[in-house]
C-alpha cells in the first residue's frame, strides 16, 4: 500500500467517525423530542376520562365563566394561576392532564404552560363551546 493509499484510507475513516459522534439533528430519529401537549376532539377527551377516572380535567377559563357552563368534573385553574395552583392537584409530573378553555386559545396557551413546568401528559380539548359531554350550568 502507498503512502497515499494509508492517508486516503486513514481520512475515509476519521470521516465516519466523526460522524457517528457527531450531535443528532433535528429531524433525525435519534433528535431528542421535546415534550409536547397534544390537540384532541372533546368526544376522545370523554373516552379518556370514562376509562381513567384520576385524570384530571383542568378549565382554565375565569371563575365567572366557569360558574355559567363548564365540564361536569372540571376543575377551574385560571390561566393566570395555572402554573402556581397546578402542583397541588398533580404532583406527578406524569398525571395525565386534559386541558380546556372557551374556544381553544387559552387551553393551547395552558398545555403549553403545564409542558414548559415538566408534565409529560398533556392534553388540549379545546374550547367548551365545542364539548360534546355533560356540562353543569346554573
Amino acid at each position: 500500500m502507498t503512502r497515499t493509499n494509508i492517508l486516503g484510507l486513514c481520512a475515509a475513516v476519521a470521516v465516519l467517525v466523526s460522524a457517528c459522534a457527531a450531535p443528532n439533528r433535528p429531524g433525525s430519529e435519534q433528535a431528542d423530542m421535546e415534550p409536547t401537549f397534544r390537540v384532541i376532539r372533546s368526544e376522545e377527551a370523554i373516552e379518556m376520562l370514562a376509562q381513567d377516572p384520576s385524570i384530571l380535567l383542568i378549565d382554565v377559563r375565569t371563575a365567572g365563566e366557569f360558574g355559567s357552563v363548564h365540564a361536569v368534573g372540571a376543575l377551574n385553574l385560571p390561566l393566570p394561576d395555572l402554573a402556581a395552583t397546578i402542583g397541588g392537584h398533580a404532583e406527578d409530573y406524569g398525571h395525565t392532564i386534559i386541558i380546556y378553555c372557551q374556544t381553544g386559545r387559552r387551553s393551547r396557551e395552558g398545555a403549553q404552560a403545564l409542558i414548559d413546568a415538566g408534565y409529560t401528559s398533556v392534553f388540549d380539548a379545546g374550547g367548551i363551546v365545542g364539548w360534546a359531554g355533560e356540562t353543569v350550568s346554573p
